[in-house]
C-alpha cells in the first residue's frame, strides 16, 4: 500500500482515562517497600493535611521524603496511527517529609511519539499522591523501545525512572466491491438561458453534447434529447425543433444546431416555468414516455427568477410527471456555485466566463440527486458525464464504508488501477469525474487504508 505518515501529536484530554489498563502490578519504582505504608498513610488521613503536618514538617527525626511510582512500568500495547492512547501512572511520597518534584523528562529511544501534561514544579506532602497523564501516538509501525519517564527533584536529581512500552501496528486494510446499476431509458430537455449565457459557456455546452448522445448510445439505451429556453413567455416556451432519439441520423449535429439558434426574442431567466411550459405542451407531452426517466438540463450564468415558484414547487411538479417517483427524475446545472462568494471566487479566475450564485438550482438538483458543474471553471463534459450517467439512473459516486487515511486509494477495474477518480470528503465518496465511468452491471473494487473507530 502506501508509507505511513509522519506524527502528528495530539492533545492531551486531562482527566486520567483507563487507570488500569495496560498496568504492570509486579513492579514499582520505590526506594522502599511502600504498599504497606502508602496504604496506611491513605487510611490515616495523610491525603488531607492536618495541624500536625507543620509539626511532621519541621520535625527533623522523621524520615526523608521518599517517591514511589505506581505502576512500574507504563504498557500503552498496540496502537494504530491515528488512534493515540492514554496512560495515567501515580506518584505518591511514602516518606515522612515533603518531596519536591521540580519537573518530568523522557529519555532514550523515540521520545518524539510520547507527550506529557502540563507540569510546573510542586511538592508532595507525606502520604500524598499526584496523578500524571501520558499520550502515545505512533508515527511508525515499530516497537519504542528504552523510552523512560524521569521524574526530577532539585537540581534535576532523577528521583524516578518508569519504563514506558508501546508499539505501533499496521492500520487495517478495507477492500470493498462495488456493482454499478443498470441503465434505463430516458428523456432529457436542455434549457439554455440565450439571454445570459456567456459564448464561452455556450460553446463549450455545445460541444459537449456530442459526448451525452455518444455515451447513451454506447449504454444501449433508448433516448429522446430535445432544446428549448429558460423564457416562459407565449413566443418563446417551444421546443426549439424536434427532438431526436437513438434512431435520428446524426443527432448530435443536430442537437448543436438547435443550441446554435438564434432566439432574440428569449430574454427570461425562467427554467422552472420553462420547463413547465414545454413538458406540459402538447409537443412535450409527445416526447415524454411514462415508462422511461426524466431528466432536465439547464444551462445558464444566473439563478432561476421564476415569479412565483420556489425550488419546492419545481420538485413538485417534475415529480409529478413520474406518478410522485423522485427516484425517476433528475435536474441539471451548469451554472455559478451556491453561494455569491464561492461564485465571484471562481469566476475571478476567467475573463471569458462570468457566472452569478444559484442556490434555487442547486436546491433542485440536490433534491433530485442531480449534478451542478462551476460554469466558471469546470469543462461541460464533466456535467454530461455526470448527467448522462444519473439520467439513466446509474451512478458516478459510490460512497466508502470508511474513510481512507490520507484520502490514498486504489480503484481496480477488471484488471489494472485506473485513475480516473477522485476521492470526495463530502460523503466520503468516489467520484468518477471523466470517462470510463464503470458500465451497468460492471465491479470494482476499492482498497485503502483505513484509521478504525480509536477506543479512549
Amino acid at each position: 500500500m502506501r508509507p505511513v505518515p509522519s506524527l502528528a501529536l495530539l492533545l492531551l484530554a486531562c482527566d486520567p482515562v483507563d487507570k488500569d489498563a495496560g498496568l504492570d502490578p509486579d513492579t514499582d519504582v520505590s526506594a522502599a517497600d511502600s504498599a504497606d505504608s502508602a496504604d496506611s498513610a491513605d487510611d490515616s488521613g495523610a491525603d488531607s493535611p492536618s495541624e500536625s503536618d507543620d509539626t511532621l514538617e519541621d520535625d527533623t527525626s522523621a524520615p526523608p521524603g521518599e517517591l514511589s511510582v505506581w505502576p512500574g512500568t507504563l504498557r500503552f500495547g498496540d496502537l494504530p496511527p491515528g488512534c493515540p492512547g492514554y496512560r495515567t501512572v501515580t506518584l505518591q511520597n511514602v516518606g515522612g517529609r515533603p518531596l519536591a518534584v521540580h519537573g518530568l523528562r523522557l529519555v532514550g529511544g523515540d521520545t518524539t511519539a510520547f507527550l506529557l501534561d502540563p507540569f510546573s514544579a510542586t511538592t508532595i506532602r507525606p502520604g500524598e499522591r499526584l496523578p500524571l497523564t501520558l499520550a502515545f501516538s505512533a508515527p511508525d509501525l515499530v516497537p519504542y523501545p528504552d523510552t523512560s519517564l524521569e521524574i526530577l527533584g532539585p537540581l534535576d536529581t532523577v528521583l524516578a525512572t518508569l519504563p514506558l512500552d508501546a508499539r505501533g501496528r499496521t492500520p487495517p486494510v478495507f477492500d470493498e466491491t462495488f456493482v454499478q446499476g443498470p441503465a434505463e431509458d430516458v428523456d432529457v430537455l436542455l434549457l439554455v438561458d440565450p439571454a445570459h449565457t456567456s459564448t464561452a459557456v455556450a460553446n463549450d455546452f455545445r460541444s459537449s453534447v456530442h459526448d451525452m448522445v455518444d455515451r447513451l448510445t454506447d449504454l444501449g439505451v433508448s433516448f429522446r434529447i430535445a432544446v428549448a429556453t429558460t423564457d416562459d413567455g407565449a413566443v418563446c416556451a417551444s421546443l426549439s425543433g424536434p427532438y431526436v432519439s437513438e434512431a435520428s441520423e446524426d443527432a448530435a449535429e443536430t442537437l448543436r444546431a438547435q443550441l446554435r439558434a438564434e432566439r432574440p426574442d428569449c430574454t427570461q431567466s425562467h427554467a422552472f416555468g420553462a420547463m413547465q411550459s414545454v413538458l406540459g405542451s402538447a409537443e412535450g407531452e409527445a416526447m415524454l414516455r411514462p415508462s422511461a426517466r426524466l431528466a432536465v438540463v439547464v444551462v445558464s450564468d444566473v439563478d432561476d427568477a421564476t415569479p412565483g415558484t420556489t425550488p419546492s414547487d419545481a420538485i413538485a411538479w417534475l415529480t409529478g410527471l413520474k406518478g410522485g417517483d423522485l427516484d425517476r427524475v433528475t435536474f441539471h446545472a451548469y451554472a455559478g456555485q451556491r453561494t455569491p462568494k464561492e461564485t465571484q471566487s471562481s469566476c475571478s479566475s476567467s475573463s471569458e466566463r462570468s457566472a452569478e450564485a444559484s442556490p434555487r438550482y442547486h436546491a433542485v438538483a440536490d433534491a433530485t440527486a442531480g449534478v451542478t458543474v462551476d460554469s466558471c471553471r469546470v469543462s461541460a463534459d464533466v456535467l454530461t458525464l455526470g448527467a448522462t450517467v444519473r439520467a439513466t439512473g446509474m451512478t458516478h459516486r459510490f460512497p466508502l464504508s470508511h474513510a481512507p487515511l490520507d484520502g490514498e486509494l486504489e480503484v481496480v477495474r477488471d484488471g489494472p488501477s485506473v485513475l480516473n477518480w477522485v476521492w470526495s470528503t463530502v460523503g466520503n465518496q468516489l467520484e468518477f469525474r471523466r470517462d470510463p465511468v464503470p458500465l451497468p452491471g460492471e465491479e470494482f473494487r476499492v482498497r485503502y487504508d483505513y484509521a478504525p473507530t480509536c477506543r479512549r
